[in-house]
Parts: C-alpha cells; structure tokens; sequence
C-alpha cells in the first residue's frame, strides 16, 4: 500500500458499483456502492460517497452517507457531512463539520463494522481475495511501523 494517489473521480464523474483498489483514491465527483480502498480515500468538498466504505484513511472534505470503516483514522474536514455508521481507531473532527450517526471507536469496533460491511455485501463471494490482499499487506505494514518504532 502506497500513500501515493493512484486514482481520482473527476469533478465530472459518476461512478457506480464496486471499486476496489490497493492505492489511495481521491473523489471530487460521486460514488455510489461499495468502495474498498488499501490507502488513503480522498473526498474534496464537493466530492460526494453513497454506500459503503472500507479504508485505511479517510479524509472528507465533501459528503458520506452510509457506512464508514476507516482502519486507521477518520478526518471530518470543516466543510463535511457524514450520516451513518462509523468506525476507527483515531477520529479527528474539525469545527463546522457535521457528523449524524454511531461512532465505534478501537480496534474491535474497526473488526466488528468491518464484518458487518463485508458480510452485509456479500465480500467474501465477490471480493475475497482482493479483501484478504488488502488486509494481509495492512498487517505487514503495521509489523514494519512496529519494528521501525522499537
């Protein structure tokens, strides 16, 4: 996984359906279904999600209704709005943003949205293997901060 952008809904797009990537995704258009995504999701301020997400870090700027695991931390931009179900280890909301909906907070609420999520659209018959690649190069990766740190 790379803190890189490797992909971005333009202003102008309209996308529906099932997106996985391993990279980091910016979206200043609209989404609309399941998006798993291995890195850093984007939203600009007029980007807009609706559905559900799965990714190691969001940063909204624009509009999420739906369902929200961000595995390693949530940012709510002044200028976002998210209704629906969220789940994340760090959570960091800025002043004017809006925020309508349950927060799970910790490693076990992360794994407990994430099975609900993925059991709830039907992941492990779609999208187990790119789910499970995406899961395993997180674990290797925090083995690497650990390491790195100690």
């Amino acid at each position: 996984m790379s803190d890189s952008l490797s992909s971005i809904i333009g202003a102008d797009a309209r996308l529906d359906g099932t997106l996985t990537l391993e990279g980091s995704l910016r979206i200043d258009g609209s989404f609309k279904g399941l998006l798993i995504c291995g890195g850093t999701l984007t939203i600009g301020p007029n980007g807009q999600l609706d559905g559900d997400l799965d990714a190691d870090e969001v940063i909204l700027g624009g509009k999420i209704a739906g369902t929200v695991v961000a595995r390693r931390r949530m940012v709510l931009e002044e200028s976002s709005t998210l209704t629906g179900d969220l789940a994340t280890l760090k959570l960091l909301v800025s002043e004017g943003a809006s925020f309508n909906g349950s927060c799970g907070m910790g490693e076990n609420a992360v794994e407990r949205l994430r099975g609900k999520l993925h059991k709830g659209n039907d992941l492990d018959r779609k999208l187990g293997v790119e789910v499970a690649a995406i899961v395993s190069k997180d674990k290797r990766q925090d083995e690497r901060r650990t390491a790195q740190a100690g």
